[in-house]
């Protein structure tokens, strides 16, 4: 019981960590599309994983159950498929770039300033406009 407890608390505490650093990486205009697209493509890829994982059990079968039904050895398929995605991870996570200190406040969003100064020069056009339709 142990084991698996501490095995979906480390993965839980990762997968809360990584769509914080998409986020960092990509551009700010797209940082939510970039993080909800790859986690959908997880999801996508991951969805072929439990006939993957019973095709590569077949290969450690262990004895036969009280009942003479076939049973095999998932144990080790597992481990298989999670220390594959642990090195992945570790291989991404060090070798790919770093945006450390990334701001994702209206301040430092670009495409954000520059709405606000487009819609501050048209609330000002709109301005002058009744104003001067309001003289005339």
């Amino acid at each position: 019981m142990l084991p698996a407890f501490l095995m979906q608390f480390c993965v839980q505490g990762a997968w809360g960590v990584i769509p914080i650093h998409l986020m960092e990486l990509a551009p700010p205009k797209y940082s939510t599309f970039v993080a909800g697209t790859a986690y959908q493509l997880g999801n996508l890829i991951s969805s072929t994983t439990a006939t993957i994982e019973s095709s590569l059990a077949e290969a450690y079968p262990l004895p036969p159950a009280a009942d003479g039904s076939e049973r095999h050895d998932y144990a080790k398929i597992l481990c298989v498929l999670m220390f594959m995605v642990y090195a992945y991870l570790f291989i991404l996570t060090f070798l790919g770039p770093e945006k450390r200190g990334q701001e994702f406040d209206a301040a430092h969003d670009e495409n954000l300033s520059e709405e606000v100064r487009e819609a501050l020069q048209y609330e000002n056009l709109e301005k002058h406009s009744v104003t001067k339709a309001a003289h005339a």
